[in-house]
């Protein structure tokens, strides 16, 4: 598969959304068969196979393994090896993980895959609903349930403020890290997001490049605001019908829980991402090392002026952002109505 625009290739249409590139690659293009192609002896074809320079920019390691530095003349790539021995070189290389593939197959199609198990459980929801009503006959939302000051009604109103909360943490990021590099190749125009998590475009890593701003080292494209938000929906559906204080309360701890948990997530990406750095088979300069460790020893936050070789005075900010507490909020307050709603012990009449 060859991306549209680019020179960048995959073995499958679902590739490319992780890594360094975060392609889109379609399986809708030119399909070409050994039919179409025609074997031309290109040592017959001039002297330039013997140019032994790099055809485009000479650049850096980290630019070449990002398809900037231009490669250099074919009969001398990769020692010479893709030339004198094309058979040999091929099988030499590392075979495809068949795991990566099944992880990028499932970030191609996440929204689908989201859609159908949405829709499954909608399904039960519907049909625990009917259940319900058959039995008690009742069909009215428990959130709305609020007659006057008494346990389960405040219960009910921390629950409907907790949920509130929790959809507007969806609009806002949830961690970012920026840098400032005052002088330089490296010079910022004030301060850059190297490090963002949100609930649109899931996790992205950059790196400055000299002369040229930000470029991508790594991105986890899950639109978590998909997934709260839905089970946000679905949880309040499912609330529809009981007349159980208790088994109300039991729902609201469980989602809660449920909320809470993408803040810890946060947090244990943000302890891990100097790990992640070490672990890159680029080699990573300029500091990069140094700015994520920075960041791992205090995920919750800081701010910092760090002195680096190639960068030089280096302000480094970073923590969590709004939304990550907004639904960390949004989940204390939930758990805090289960426990209310339990204690009420009372039904809906």
């Amino acid at each position: 598969m060859l991306r549209g625009g680019s020179h960048a290739n995959y073995f499958r249409y679902c590739q490319g959304k992780m890594g360094l590139a975060n392609d889109r690659v379609g399986k809708n293009g030119k399909i070409l068969s050994p039919e179409d192609y025609r074997i031309v002896v290109m040592a017959e074809k001039g002297g330039w196979i013997d140019f032994a320079g790099r055809w485009g920019e000479f650049g850096s390691a980290e630019e070449e393994l990002r398809g900037k530095r231009g490669p250099y003349g074919p009969a001398y790539r990769e020692d010479g090896e893709m030339w004198k021995n094309p058979v040999g070189w091929g099988e030499s290389l590392p075979s495809l993980n068949p795991l990566i593939l099944k992880i990028e197959w499932f970030f191609y199609n996440f929204v689908l895959i989201f859609l159908i198990l949405t829709l499954l459980s909608l399904s039960i929801i519907l049909f625990s609903i009917y259940l319900r009503y058959k039995k008690t006959g009742k069909k009215s939302l428990f959130l709305a349930s609020i007659d006057g000051i008494n346990a389960k009604s405040i219960g009910n109103i921390l629950c409907i403020i907790g949920i509130v909360i929790a959809f507007l943490s969806l609009l806002f990021p949830w961690y970012n890290a920026f840098v400032d590099v005052q002088t330089g190749s490296y010079k910022t125009p004030g301060m850059v997001k190297i490090i963002s998590i949100d609930g649109i475009d899931g996790i992205k890593v950059n790196l400055m490049e000299k002369n040229s701003g930000l470029i991508q080292l790594f991105s986890f494209p899950i639109p978590f605001s998909y997934v709260i938000g839905i089970g946000i929906i679905l949880f309040i559906l499912s609330c529809i019908g009981i007349i159980e204080s208790g088994k109300a309360g039991k729902k609201y701890i469980s989602r809660g829980i449920k909320l809470i948990i993408p803040f810890v997530l946060i947090l244990i990406v943000a302890i891990l991402i100097s790990k992640f750095a070490s672990n890159q088979s680029m080699e990573l300069k300029y500091g990069v090392k140094e700015i994520m460790a920075e960041i791992s020893s205090s995920p919750l936050g800081g701010d910092e002026t760090l002195l680096l070789p190639e960068y030089g005075s280096l302000h480094l900010k970073w923590g969590i952002d709004i939304g990550a507490i907004m639904l960390l909020i949004s989940g204390i307050i939930l758990i805090i109505a289960g426990i209310i709603e339990i204690m009420a012990k009372e039904e809906l009449k």
